[in-house]
């Protein structure tokens, strides 16, 4: 008998919120690739078709799933072996479409919805408590008033909820129930009917609500506090940051319209459906022509069935303040299609910004290392899937185009003052999954709930953990303010360079603090000691302009510029300019050598960071705390210095003899003086920094004094003999 499991995956894809139009063709199982050597991607457990959330309960430790039908699973781990097993139905909490989940001690929130009527939606929000029999007692938390149903790919209904840092609210979404604003009437049966008051929206209840009934007015869902921010299309993932930021991301509709990551603030309104990804919807305008819009694809569900057509009843513009999406500085997810040509660009190799993802790559699953248990690249960011399996134009499928999509992300947020805003930069760390529908991490390890394929799973994605270094384990950083000027040379022949900075800290990696501020430079050095023998590769990423040196030794002295970054690059971004990368160094284990950084910043944002290549070809991003450590001057050696002559009536001129020159061991210093004096005498190296410093006995006379030089390394210094309110100087080599 032949079985046709299309039907039945659409009709889940359909209370997913993803378009028809984005079913892949084929279901073959692939299996998920790390692509990085310090990422392990391992299999975890088959889980039924249809699953929609992951969550960890925080009592018992273990992960639950959720399946839309209303199943709740509990993982289970035995030596090893891990097995699901049915913990709740819908027979429990009455949710029919089962599509989120939160915990909180020993509470589990679920959310999705079920039909009220033929024609109509209700959400709804269960709890189950946990007893001491191991069972949980469920009761309603919330419904909503009746809402329109549809009969099409745009029911999102609700289904992100986050817990509020502060354990006093839940944060909800309902989706829209709309592909872009156009009129969904049910096969006639809800004439005219587009978005309503309790669809595309953001809502805030209290967490101890019992009962609740959401209403389906405006007016009423603002009076009473439950509106917490409008017009987003469906965010299907919530979640908070460590810094307590609300975050939503969200699929764009059937156009190829960019889909969005969200910074979501109270009262702010995110423009569905006059925009979507940073595109004015070209539908609210008289005389729109779907065959001459350049970002409809014929073949996708919204066009075939005529959902894009000339409207002149579509709603006017509100003229209310559209807050945009977030930023994608890229280099990865960062695909658009532009408006006028329909040809796809990369945001990153352009330059032009987009809000958020590539069109159709669905984000989902997103997640924070909210502990910071990871290492520097990683420590406190966030991480997030794309759903959807990449094709390339020309084709007659819908997908993130020229994007491979059936990934995981990690994603870097930068905050933009000038746009209070953020952006983000990303990058492909896993791929090959099969229609990858959220995540939850648990310390150092994130794992994937697979929707699609011909058997999916939970994978698990371990990330490496921060190194345990102790409090010697930094280098230093001084920047020096009221510098103008983008060159390295405004920082270094500025005054207070290098004496006086305006400002000194400790980095625990090779990596400055972002958007430190405006017209400064700065200078970040110490020790750095390679882990085995080999040959190594140094990369600097900065903005605006950065220099980098490397010393063959603990010192100073001969330090070499290896590698230098002449205009601005994205935090990180280490292959924008040859000049970045230095030629293969060969090192020494377990040995200091001095390093440093000197970087000028104009205007706008700034970055520093300095990462290596090892000899196993693993990189380090940024360096870290266990391969650095502070330098600190040289202490002063003991003078060996012999009785000083007296010679009471000579009046030779005031010359330092330096002999031998060059010196190896030894070096002999003689000079004259008129009166007798103490005094001062020094080496410092040709960079400024003194190495040697002891007070002498000046008489009047001859003055012979003997060093003991062979704790200097080799190369040109500056002896100084300071008396009498001069200083006198001898140029020494020592071989």
């Amino acid at each position: 008998m032949k079985v046709n499991l299309k039907p039945k995956l659409c009709l889940l894809v359909l209370s997913l919120g993803i378009n028809l139009c984005l079913i892949p063709k084929a279901m073959a199982q692939s299996v998920p690739v790390s692509l990085r050597t310090d990422i392990k991607v391992t299999k975890l457990l088959n889980v039924p078709a249809g699953c929609s959330r992951l969550a960890r309960d925080p009592v018992s430790g273990h992960l639950f799933f959720v399946n839309q039908n209303g199943n709740l699973y509990e993982v289970l781990n035995n030596n090893g072996t891990y097995s699901s097993v049915l913990r709740a139905s819908k027979a429990d909490h009455g949710i029919t479409l089962l599509q989120g989940m939160a915990f909180k001690g020993k509470t589990l929130f679920l959310i999705g919805n079920r039909n009220a009527d033929s024609i109509s939606y209700e959400g709804r929000i269960a709890k189950g408590v946990l007893q001491t029999s191991g069972k949980r007692a469920w009761s309603l938390v919330m419904t909503t008033q009746k809402y329109g149903y549809t009969n099409t790919a745009y029911n999102h209904g609700y289904s992100g909820m986050a817990v509020s840092p502060d354990s006093n609210y839940l944060f909800i979404s309902s989706g829209s129930r709309t592909d872009h604003g156009e009129i969904q009437t049910r096969k006639g049966l809800a004439p005219g009917l587009r978005e309503e008051p309790l669809t595309s929206a953001i809502f805030r209840i209290p967490i101890n609500s019992a009962n609740l009934t959401l209403p389906n007015d405006s007016a009423k869902l603002a009076s009473l506090g439950y509106l917490y921010a409008d017009g987003t299309r469906n965010s299907f993932d919530l979640a908070f940051g460590p810094e307590g930021n609300l975050y939503g991301c969200e699929n764009s509709g059937d156009r190829d319209d960019p889909d969005e990551l969200n910074w979501i603030r109270q009262g702010h309104f995110y423009g569905f459906p006059w925009n979507l990804g940073g595109n004015v919807t070209p539908m609210q305008f008289a005389g729109y022509n779907p065959a001459t819009d350049k970002l409809l694809n014929p073949n996708c569900n919204g066009a075939k069935k005529g959902f894009f057509y000339n409207d002149p009843n579509y709603p006017k513009n509100p003229g209310r303040v559209f807050t945009p999406g977030i930023v994608n500085i890229g280099p990865d997810g960062a695909k658009f299609r532009d408006t006028s040509t329909g040809a796809v660009l990369d945001a990153n190799q352009s330059g032009l910004k987009m809000t958020t993802f590539t069109s159709h790559r669905s984000p989902l699953g997103l997640v924070f290392d909210r502990d910071s248990l990871l290492t520097d690249e990683f420590k406190g960011h966030g991480f997030i899937l794309g759903w959807t399996a990449g094709v390339t134009p020309p084709t007659t499928e819908i997908g993130p185009f020229s994007d491979p999509g059936q990934d995981l992300l990690h994603i870097q947020f930068i905050y933009d003052a000038t746009t209070d805003n953020y952006k983000i930069q990303t990058n492909r760390i896993a791929w090959k999954f099969n229609n990858p529908v959220d995540a939850e991490m648990v310390g150092n390890s994130i794992y994937v709930l697979e929707y699609g394929g011909s058997s999916p799973k939970i994978w698990k994605v371990d990330l490496p953990l921060a190194p345990a270094c102790g409090s010697q384990a930094y280098i230093t950083r001084e920047q020096y303010n009221n510098i103008p000027g983008k060159l390295v040379s405004d920082l270094t022949k500025n005054a207070n360079y290098p004496n006086k900075p305006s400002s000194t800290t400790k980095l625990t990696s090779f990596e400055a603090p972002l958007n430190a501020g405006e017209n400064f430079g700065a200078r970040v050095r110490g020790l750095i000691t390679p882990p085995t023998t080999g040959n190594y590769t140094f990369f600097v990423a900065a903005d605006d302009a950065a220099e980098l040196w490397l010393s063959t030794d603990a010192t100073m002295t001969h330090k070499k510029k290896i590698a230098s970054v002449a205009t601005s690059t994205l935090s990180r971004q280490y292959t924008k300019f040859p000049s970045q990368k230095s030629v293969t160094i060969a090192l020494k284990a377990n040995t200091k050598y001095y390093i440093e950084a000197l970087q000028k910043e104009g205007t706008a944002g700034d970055n520093l960071s300095v990462s290596w290549k090892l000899p196993n070809g693993v990189m380090e991003i940024p360096i870290s705390c266990n391969r650095l450590s502070p330098y600190t001057q040289p202490a002063a050696a003991k003078l060996a210095v012999a009785d000083s002559v007296n010679t009471p009536n000579d009046n030779t001129a005031n010359v330092v003899q330096v002999f031998p020159n060059p010196a190896k061991n030894i070096l002999n210093v003689k000079f004259n003086a008129l009166t007798r004096n103490s005094g001062e005498l020094s080496i410092t190296n040709f960079s400024g920094l003194k190495v040697y410093d002891t007070a002498i006995k000046v008489d009047a006379g001859e003055n012979k004094l003997t060093i003991n030089s062979s704790f200097l390394s080799k190369g040109i210094y500056i002896l100084n003999v300071i008396y009498g309110g001069k200083k006198y100087a001898s140029k020494v080599m020592i071989e």
